[in-house]
């Protein structure tokens, strides 16, 4: 399926962005002192019982907030995908693989997300900027290095969160493991969070620069006849 949608005019999605860039820096912090407060526990285990399970109360304190903080980031951003889909049309792309609701619902399936949700993402970063051509005047391929990463990352800790899901620490070297692993998730889901941030803010650049380029040479009078004796 391809999405034809209208030429019409382009509206920033720059607010939203903005508004993802602060939940998101917010998660970081979250999500770092929750880091600290597993690594803490972790090495309290053995020597002060009292004190980790106050480190581990601390850190789930902090992962309830960070659920909070990551779904109010989670709506903020289907919305800016929304926006931004729609405004490839308008960017002059003709290869649009997803509707903007169709994009949105894209994150919603159960399974496909795990494909779609990459593709959509990849899609917009692709069509938010002009085609390379090489000196022969072909086109080249468009990159998404970065929405591979962030996919990447995401997916390990979907991984890790479904196997910590299930684990159930019986001793004390258990449980020591157990907090060793939420460090780990905490910092993929940390790696994750600051390529999600980067990979929106430089889109919404992408797609900004490459409206503000179409308008100039929209601007641009053009030649008469007579400037052309």
């Amino acid at each position: 399926m391809t999405y034809s949608g209208s030429m019409g005019s382009y509206v920033s999605a720059r607010g939203r962005s903005i508004a993802i860039t602060v939940l998101v820096i917010v998660q970081l912090a979250l999500l770092g002192l929750a880091t600290i407060a597993w690594a803490i526990g972790a090495g309290m285990v053995e020597r002060d019982s009292l004190g980790a399970v106050a480190a581990f109360g601390t850190a789930g304190a902090l992962n309830g907030i960070d659920a909070l903080v990551f779904t109010a980031a989670t709506v903020v951003f289907l919305t800016w995908v929304y926006r931004a889909v729609a405004n490839l049309p308008a960017l002059g792309s003709m290869t649009c693989a997803f509707t903007p609701g169709g994009a949105v619902w894209a994150f919603f399936i159960p399974i496909v997300n795990l494909v779609w949700g990459h593709q959509v993402m990849a899609t917009v970063w692709r069509e938010s900027q002009p085609p390379a051509v090489n000196e022969n005047g072909f086109y080249l391929p468009r990159k998404a290095t970065l929405v591979h990463a962030w996919w990447t990352f995401y997916l390990v800790s979907i991984v890790v969160s479904i196997w910590l899901m299930f684990s159930q620490p019986s001793s004390v070297s258990g449980l020591s493991s157990f907090a060793a692993s939420e460090v780990f998730l905490h910092l993929v889901r940390m790696t994750t969070a600051l390529l999600f941030l980067i990979m929106i803010r430089a889109a919404q650049a992408r797609q900004d620069e490459m409206w503000q380029d179409l308008e100039r040479r929209r601007n641009v009078p053009q030649p008469t006849a007579d400037a052309l004796r």
